[in-house]
């Protein structure tokens, strides 16, 4: 297992990705509910980035753009919602 680990994270030390793919999914939703727009490149696209990307959309009024194939290095532009809490 320990091997495993050292050659992912020496796979994305090597390469010019902003976030590797157990990072990329989780940026999705604060991004989402954000101000503004966001972009960021991920190592490694996952399944489980899509998925997310696309309930998203569903849910909120969000705007997220993938480039990249699939297990391959991709591009994702995130438009947030500027969600505000309301303070009461």
């Amino acid at each position: 297992m320990a091997e495993a680990a050292v050659a992912e994270t020496l796979a994305f030390v090597d390469n010019t990705a902003m976030v590797d793919r157990h990072l990329a999914d989780q940026l999705l939703l604060p991004l989402a509910l954000a101000h503004g727009h966001a972009r960021f490149t991920t190592d490694h696209l996952t399944l489980h980035t899509v998925t997310n990307a696309e309930l998203l959309r569903q849910w909120l009024d969000t705007r997220i753009d993938i480039s990249g194939d699939l297990e391959g290095q991709a591009e994702i532009d995130v438009t947030g919602i500027g969600f505000a809490a309301n303070r009461s």
